[in-house]
């Protein structure tokens, strides 16, 4: 039974069941671009960047100016784009939170029913198989040591992989570079010195040369469908949003669109389409069946010019909806018409004012807007679209959040929304915010800090701007100012699993690991996947002088936590301290691997360094001891214990004047930081070292 009936017969679903068969074995290439401006391709406008690749390809090409992205995010767009349904169908509309359940067909799965090989090169954890974009791909290759890849990193291995084929093939390459922070390889970053943004832009076209000259010279083009496109614009401060997701303005959902099948003559394209289009046009142009639950249509008529109707093309924003508890934007754009559903409506003449300047709304019956808008949801939605919505591990949060995402963070949602709700109106609000993410990423926290307690000022219910400072007060060592911080939270959201999780991390930080200990139970109680929770638990439970309970919490913590290079380091510190009771030479070289387990994902953790040199020196390694405890020095100058285990080791070896110096400079530098007892250590290791 193939996957598709099996699917249709158990859960009742209209998807459409195509038997596998032959099409006229095109090969097909997509290209995605992240985060691409329309006005980024020279095609386009010479007036920013030069793009001499994309620019060739598309002069023999069909090429659409009026091409959109239904979702200003990466996750959802190329949802859309390889199930052709739009997240009212599949359910996905933020980059979290969510993953594209199985039942779905991708336009991966459907290729390979018809005997193609498929390839997937992605360029970011976000499009990660974790996700589920992977269903169809006979190799989804993602990146494994970063979370980014450069643009070269994903097109040379694709290429490879072409290399092998002997049948047609499926190839899906995403090119990350344009995203945020903008900082492209030299000599782009020195060219575009003044618009890092597009020297990444330039860097990823350069790149592509390598890909198309290969189809080139082995003479594929001629049998090569090829699509570029864009998952979503850049608004670079246009309508006073930086980056993206957060509106559903034309820089951020206005994207390129090129399609290059050697059977059609290039042409200009002015009417609107969407990316649930490029699905069904792939299927006509491989000469294959469309699936019957496709939402989009094949252009292929529109480009012969068969077919002039407009179709509105369904929008949407919900990022600050899902994070904050914000209003939700919906909206559509049919021919020069735009219709933004918030509470402060909104609609633009698209003929004369693209930029979308001037709202003309009062000029409309509101009622006919509404009746095209309630049609259209009504149309595109599925029974089965919260089959995406799904809890997601506490290692992919955390991914998430380094791009910046509100990962995590569940804000109560109202049943109305006012005013006060819009997203125009909460604008000033969302750029602390996004500042303020920013400067913390940069080490700025009291800058950071400043910004959003002004955010909690205006809007008390925020909890990613409680959550965040919390963060910051912990990394700088303010617990108790994080402590308080979280219990204003806790006394207006009781209930809130996130706020309850830093609390507890934050009691045990500050010693009171019964009373943090409890907490985090109650948070497991919820989640018990909560790797940070088993963490913390586990740390309060070594304060507590509880080693065996203290370990079981780490193990379970490992579920999630793999690539945490701190619990690896507790749980070293952890076997070093049981090594000390029981002289068990097991348990040092179970200390030993954790520290090195805890280095090999941060080669400069200063407590890692010191527990290894520690290890080392009881194994009787003390040379080796001297290397790691040195390494700790030199990325944290002010360890005083590294002090003491160094100098002390010197001694010992018979290197009193280089401890002399070291112990010395301890003195000189750092003895008002240092206890009545450690000043006391102090002289007596000089006194040693004379």
């Amino acid at each position: 039974m193939s996957r598709n009936i099996f699917l249709a017969l158990t859960l009742l679903l209209s998807l459409t069941v195509v038997s596998p068969g032959k099409g006229k074995g095109q090969n097909i290439l997509l290209v995605t671009i992240d985060t691409i401006r329309f006005d980024r391709i020279g095609i386009h406008t010479k007036k920013f960047v030069k793009t001499p690749n994309i620019d060739k390809l598309g002069k023999k090409s069909i090429i659409f100016k009026r091409a959109f992205a239904h979702t200003p995010l990466t996750l959802p767009s190329h949802t859309n784009i390889l199930t052709g349904t739009t997240p009212l169908f599949h359910g996905i509309s933020d980059n979290n939170r969510f993953r594209l359940d199985d039942k779905f067909l991708t336009l991966a799965e459907h290729l390979k029913s018809y005997g193609y090989d498929t390839g997937a090169f992605v360029g970011s954890f976000v499009l990660s198989k974790y996700f589920k974009l992977n269903q169809g791909f006979d190799l989804y290759s993602e990146p494994e040591k970063s979370n980014e890849l450069i643009a070269r990193d994903v097109i040379v291995p694709s290429v490879n992989w072409l290399k092998k084929r002997d049948k047609p093939w499926f190839l899906w390459v995403h090119l990350w570079d344009p995203h945020t922070p903008y900082d492209p390889p030299e000599p782009f970053k020195s060219r575009y010195n003044n618009d890092l943004y597009s020297g990444e832009v330039a860097y990823m076209d350069s790149q592509l040369g390598y890909l198309f000259d290969y189809l080139t010279k082995k003479g594929l083009m001629e049998n090569t469908t090829i699509v570029i496109t864009g998952d979503h614009g850049e608004a670079l401060g246009d309508h006073g949003e930086t980056e993206h997701g957060y509106f559903a303005y034309n820089e951020t959902i206005h994207i390129p669109l090129i399609i290059y099948n050697n059977s059609l003559k290039p042409a200009i394209i002015k009417n609107n389409v969407s990316h649930i289009d490029i699905f069904p046009t792939i299927c006509d142009l491989a000469g294959i069946k469309t699936p019957g639950d496709i939402q989009g249509r094949s252009l292929i008529p529109l480009i012969q010019n068969k077919v002039t109707e407009e179709i509105p093309i369904y929008i949407e924003a919900k990022s600050a909806y899902h994070s904050k508890g914000w209003a939700p934007l919906e909206g559509y754009i049919t021919k020069d018409r735009k219709f933004i559903d918030l509470p402060i409506k909104e609609l633009y003449d698209l003929k004369n004012d693209f930029r979308e300047k001037k709202n003309i709304i009062s000029r409309v019956n509101i009622t006919g807007l509404y009746r095209v808008l309630n049609s259209l949801k009504e149309k595109l939605s599925g029974k089965y679209s919260n089959l995406s919505r799904k809890e997601i591990d506490p290692t992919a949060l955390k991914k998430l959040k380094s791009f910046g995402y509100l990962t995590g963070i569940v804000q109560k949602k109202k049943a109305r929304f006012t005013r006060e709700d819009d997203l125009k109106v909460l604008l000033p609000i969302q750029q602390k915010l996004t500042r303020a993410r920013k400067l913390s990423k940069n080490g700025k926290y009291n800058e950071a800090l400043k910004l959003y307690m002004e955010v909690k000022k205006e809007r008390p219910d925020n909890i990613a701007a409680i959550l965040h400072m919390s963060e910051i007060f912990h990394k700088t060592n303010r617990i108790k100012a994080g402590i308080t911080i979280i219990e204003e939270g806790l006394g207006k959201n009781p209930e809130n699993r996130e706020l309850k999780l830093r609390y507890g991390i934050l009691l045990v930080a500050d010693n009171r690991f019964i009373q943090g200990k409890n907490y985090l139970l109650e948070v497991l109680k919820e989640d018990k996947n909560s790797g940070e929770a088993w963490h913390y638990l586990g740390i309060a439970y070594f304060k507590g002088r509880q080693p065996d309970k203290a370990l079981e919490s780490y193990l379970k913590a490992l579920d999630t936590e793999k690539t945490n290079p701190q619990l690896f380091n507790n749980m070293g510190t952890l076997y070093l301290t049981q090594f000390l009771k029981s002289r068990n030479s097991d348990l040092l070289d179970k200390a030993i691997s954790g520290f090195k387990q805890a280095l090999s994902l941060n080669p400069d953790l200063p407590s890692a360094l010191n527990g290894l040199g520690a290890a080392y020196r009881f194994s009787g390694n003390k040379e080796q001891a001297i290397i790691y405890w040195k390494r700790a020095l030199k990325n944290k100058q002010d360890f005083i214990q590294v002090y003491f285990n160094l100098g002390i080791t010197l001694i010992e070896l018979g290197r009193k004047e280089e401890a002399g110096k070291l112990l010395n400079f301890l003195k000189e530098k750092y003895y008002s930081k240092l206890s009545p007892r450690d000043k006391n250590q102090l002289h007596k290791f000089l006194s040693y070292s004379q």
